[in-house]
This record gives C-alpha cells, sequence and structure tokens, in this order.
C-alpha cells in the first residue's frame, strides 16, 4: 500500500514538473532579428527582438570603440531604441546589447551609414557655467545638442549697457565639438563684465546663450600660480582601486585642467600603456589602465595640462597589481554581515567588515555602467565620494541607477549608512528627489 502511494506521488510530481511553462526552465540569452530603419534627419531607429524578456540597448560610435550608449528599461522580447544627433552622411558601428536572467549577451559588430541631409532644425546649447574666474582670466564651458564651434564675446559693463556687444571681444575657434570650453585672457583686474556662449554647426545654424554677469578678482595671485597636482590615490595597497588587471587613479589639480596616464612595467616584458581624458576640464580626476599583469609592478605618470596652458608632471609613481585570485585581507564574506538593527527602526550597513576582492569587482562593474550612462566617459568622482559609492553599492544594497543618480545630482540620493531599502523611504529622501 506504501509503495502504490510512493509511485502515486511520483507521478504527480512528473505531471507538474512536465506541465511547467517553457520560461521556467534554464535557457540561454540571444538576440535576433536586428533592423535599422532610417527616421528624421539625424536619427536612426534600431530594432530587435529576444527569446527572454530582458532589456538592453546600443553601444555606438564612428571608430568601433563603441563608447556612446543608449538604453531601453522596458523589459520585453521586442526592443527599440533611437539614436540622435547623428552626423550627415556617415558610417557607424554598432553592437546590440541584452541583459536577462544575470546573462548579458552583446550582438556581433554591425554598421548603418546615414543619409546626405543638412540640419533644419535650431542648435541648441544647454549646461553653461564659468568652470574658471582669476584677476585677468575666464574659463567658460557648456554643451551643444550636436557638433558646433565654440564662441564667447566679452564686454566691460559701461560697454555692453550702451552698446551690447558691438565693442565685445571674441574667443574661441571653429573646431567642431559638442562639449565646448573657451578661456578669455588678458582682461582687466576688478572689473565687471558681461559674457556670451555662441555656437555655430557645419549648416549655419546657430545658438546664443543667457547673457552672464561676472567680476574679475582684484588680484592675479591665483593666475600667475602653478599648476598642482595633489591628492593622488592609490597610495598604498591594498586598496580597492588595484586590481590584479588594473589600476584607476584619482588626483585632483587646483585649476580645471585635462591630463594622460603613462605607465610602463618596471621590468621588460608587458606592455607599455596610455589613456587620456576627454571632455572638458576638470579638477577632479579619474582615470583607469586596464589589461595589466597580475602580481606586477608598474611605473606610473600623471601628465596634466590647465585652462591658462600651465602643465605639471608627477614623479614616478610605483603601484603592483594584485596577484591573480589572491583574497586580500578578506576573512569574511558579504553574506555574513548582519548590520544591528537600532531603536530608530533603520537599519545601517557597517563599514567594519570588507571584503576587498568583492568591493574591487563592484568597483569595475561600477565604472562600467557609468562610462555606458555617461557617453562613455567616467564622471570625475573624487576619492572619498567614490569609496563612499562603492561601499554602498556593495553593502548596502543600492542599485547603479541610484548611484548614477548620486554623480548627476550631487550625492543626496545616496546615504553612507543606511540601506537602500531604508533610505528610498525616507523623508529626506523623498524631499531631496521630489524637489
Amino acid at each position: 500500500m506504501f509503495m502504490n502511494k510512493v509511485k502515486q506521488l511520483l507521478v504527480v510530481v512528473l505531471l507538474i514538473i512536465s506541465s511547467l511553462p517553457f520560461s521556467v526552465r534554464a535557457e540561454d540569452l540571444y538576440i535576433r532579428n536586428i533592423e535599422v530603419t532610417s527616421g528624421e534627419e539625424g536619427q536612426v531607429k534600431i530594432s530587435w527582438t529576444t527569446n527572454l524578456l530582458s532589456v538592453g540597448g546600443v553601444l555606438y560610435d564612428e571608430n568601433q570603440t563603441f563608447s556612446n550608449y543608449v538604453g531601453t528599461s522596458l523589459v520585453d522580447t521586442r526592443h527599440e531604441v533611437t539614436l540622435v544627433s547623428l552626423k550627415s552622411q556617415t558610417t557607424y558601428y554598432f553592437k546590440v546589447s541584452a541583459t536577462a536572467n544575470n546573462q548579458t549577451v552583446q550582438s556581433f559588430a554591425n554598421t548603418f551609414k546615414t543619409d546626405t541631409f543638412k540640419y533644419a532644425k535650431d542648435l541648441v546649447i544647454s549646461n553653461i557655467r564659468t568652470s574658471y574666474i582669476g584677476g585677468t582670466n575666464l574659463a567658460v564651458q557648456w554643451a551643444s545638442d550636436r557638433p558646433a564651434d565654440s564662441y564667447v564675446v566679452i564686454a566691460k559693463a559701461l560697454d555692453y549697457q550702451a552698446n551690447g556687444f558691438k565693442r565685445s571681444k571674441r574667443y574661441g575657434g571653429r573646431g567642431l565639438t559638442t562639449q565646448h570650453e573657451v578661456t578669455a585672457t588678458r582682461l582687466e583686474r576688478g572689473t565687471i563684465y558681461y559674457f556670451q556662449a555662441q555656437s555655430k554647426d557645419k549648416d549655419g545654424n546657430q545658438a546664443f546663450g543667457t547673457v552672464r554677469q561676472f567680476t574679475t578678482y582684484s588680484s592675479d595671485i591665483g593666475d600667475k600660480s602653478d599648476l598642482v597636482i595633489n591628492k593622488i590615490a592609490p597610495a598604498s595597497s591594498p586598496d580597492p582601486l588595484i586590481t590584479s588587471t588594473s589600476v584607476t587613479w584619482l588626483w585632483s589639480t587646483n585649476r580645471p585642467a585635462l591630463g594622460y596616464v603613462d605607465w610602463r612595467p618596471e621590468k621588460r616584458g608587458p606592455k607599455k600603456g596610455r589613456i587620456n581624458e576627454t571632455g572638458w576640464s576638470v579638477t577632479e580626476h579619474s582615470l583607469t589602465a586596464t589589461d595589466l599583469v597580475p602580481n606586477t609592478t608598474y611605473i606610473f605618470k600623471i601628465y596634466t595640462r590647465d585652462i591658462l596652458g600651465k602643465k605639471v608632471t608627477t614623479p614616478d609613481l610605483y603601484v603592483r597589481t594584485s596577484p591573480e585570485g589572491m583574497v586580500l585581507g578578506a576573512s569574511t564574506s558579504v553574506a555574513s554581515i548582519t548590520p544591528p538593527p537600532v531603536q530608530t527602526g533603520i537599519v545601517f550597513y557597517t563599514q567594519a567588515h570588507r571584503n576587498l576582492p568583492l568591493e574591487q569587482a563592484k568597483a569595475q562593474e561600477l565604472r562600467a555602467y557609468l562610462k555606458q550612462r555617461f557617453g562613455g566617459v567616467v564622471p570625475p568622482i573624487s576619492r572619498d565620494n567614490w569609496f563612499t559609492l562603492i561601499r554602498a553599492f556593495t553593502y548596502g544594497g543600492y542599485p547603479a541607477d541610484a548611484l548614477v543618480q548620486a554623480v548627476r545630482f550631487g550625492g543626496k540620493t545616496v546615504h553612507p549608512a543606511i540601506f537602500w531599502s531604508a533610505w528610498r523611504n525616507s523623508a529626506d529622501y523623498k524631499n531631496y528627489i521630489n524637489r
């Protein structure tokens, strides 16, 4: 009797398993049916399908580095994104990316060529800001929705009030870009000026920024001072900035600047390398050297040039990559981290427990995601803020999108101690987000 009941139960279990929907079975994710359709001038729509419910996007550019990314957050098997602000009659390379069930796949490289067209719509410039004001110099930065030239017109207050910009000085150049930066020189100390950012694209569409006022400093000591590099990291090992195959360098400068990092092995063997900063000049810098050899000493140098043309180079910086697969100072797994509850009912994630290899992996994952979300360039993040983001990402349960918002809007979307599950429901968080 007992054996008959067991056999009946097995039959029922087998029937249930066989009736489960196909989607619950383990299956590899793949991409198919990629289509490219021309849209309005400067736009292309790319659509594709996946065999599983997924999210994804398109990586693309003109030189096969696939540094630009446009994604969709819609979970589906049918996907499409629209690429905008493309150049006329230009060949672009692209890959489709899809993610589902902890799987991420990319298509083979594809190409498309845009039609011949002229932009008929207005050029749009935005995010105009002064990145530096000195006694005799001014630096202005702004963005445009497509490549255009970069000019700034400047007039003294009395001249502007009487004649507008008819008696102004004009600074800039004709190189076409979407990230604009112009430095005005030989201004008078302690003087009130008005300025305006201006851009024109290759088809003659022109855009003018709002007129703004600034006052130069009464002293030009800041202009004449040397360019200085400080707060260089990493400074010791172990450090989440150092992995077995990469080193991320963070540093600050006293004026907006752009730089590059050179590296070479201390001993002959592994290859040399260089990586450059791109975009606007900044005071907080970050560059990552990749494809390094584990357990190898490298000599690095940081080269920087500021918006006034001044240069500085560090001495040799020695760093040894981590041994491959070595666990550095990690005696506690992330699963064993159980932050203590407090009387308020809010649970804190602690910094007392460290899992360095996990932090390193999370740092690489976050850096790649930030690069996707910020147009192929990791935005400058100070060393302290970077560690806060990594700890929140590793131990605090913060999703990558919350960290993107923190970088974009000033950090208040991330709390350095409170778990994401509690912080996102707090009044402070909601008041900040809903401003």
